[in-house]
């Protein structure tokens, strides 16, 4: 983690409100990262140790991590707007964007509402809408089942208690250092040891969750995207051998002509993020 240092990115709407999140230094042309629904910005160091030339940044989302707390009344839409603090905040002026997961829906709604900020747009998993089985397509559905799969809200002895069970989530991480771990997800927690909770705002993740799958705004996005875009879809979900979270590519006729997709074969939702063609694809987008 050598390349890190924290940063931290007022927001405008709320006084005396921040965001908490980090830079990785580099030389090579920005990149803002955006990390998925349960996860916090320290997440993409997982794709900063591949993309070792780049400037990348990336925050913490309201709701999560440094972000429990601050309101979020406009779900997404307030997450991308809030992007633009951190451009801002770190002297960027425009960015390859690269969203996983959540992050791909937020990455798509930044580039709809702030073209002018955006270099490339490369979607990981996500962003594009999701057929859903009939029984699924409605946000309180999406709500309920979400509910399930998010970490119970109870307390923890202390990090190795919570990590045995947040670790259940994915089969890849496992694949990770014990360095990164600690040092990846202790913010996720807060309180004494003993009493340890999420640092989380339930209610507003289950919204998120509930938007990705339903926004209206999204079949529009994808028409209109004008920098080049590169949807990336992973074969499996959280682990090999799992349904993935599209099982069909999206319908080319649906899509801006600037956009392309690929499926990355042999690769789960989380290895996404450092997947060589996820790199390959940053360096594709940096002007001559």
């Amino acid at each position: 983690m050598s390349r890190y240092r924290p940063i931290t990115v007022p927001l405008p709407d709320v006084p005396g409100a921040a965001l908490g999140g980090g830079e990785w230094a580099g030389d090579g042309f920005p990149v803002l990262a955006i990390p998925g629904l349960g996860s916090n910005h320290r997440a993409m160091e997982l794709f900063a140790r591949v993309v070792p030339d780049h400037q990348i940044v990336a925050v913490d989302a309201r709701g999560r991590a440094s972000g429990a707390g601050i309101p979020s009344p406009n779900g997404l839409t307030t997450h991308a707007d809030d992007l633009v603090a951190v451009l801002d905040a770190t002297g960027v002026d425009k960015a390859v964007v690269v969203g996983h997961s959540m992050g791909g829906f937020v990455g798509l709604r930044f580039a709809q509402r702030h073209p002018d900020r955006v270099q490339g747009l490369l979607l990981v998993d996500g962003g594009p809408p999701v057929v859903l089985p009939g029984i699924l397509r409605s946000a309180r559905a999406v709500r309920f089942t979400f509910n399930l799969r998010l970490p119970k809200d109870r307390t923890y002895e202390d990090f190795a208690d919570y990590w045995a069970k947040a670790s259940k989530r994915a089969a890849s991480y496992e694949e990770l250092d014990d360095e990164f771990v600690r040092w990846g997800f202790e913010i996720d927690l807060a309180g004494e040891p003993g009493a340890l909770r999420p640092r989380a705002d339930r209610s507003m993740l289950l919204d998120d969750a509930a938007e990705c799958f339903t926004a209206a705004w999204r079949a529009q996005a994808l028409r209109e995207i004008e920098v080049p875009c590169r949807i990336l879809l992973c074969e499996w979900g959280a682990a090999k051998g799992k349904k993935p979270l599209y099982r069909k590519d999206p319908d080319p006729s649906t899509l801006s002509p600037t956009i392309t997709v690929e499926r990355l074969a042999g690769t789960d939702h989380l290895q996404a993020l450092w997947h060589p063609t996820t790199v390959a694809a940053v360096s594709a987008f940096v002007p001559a």
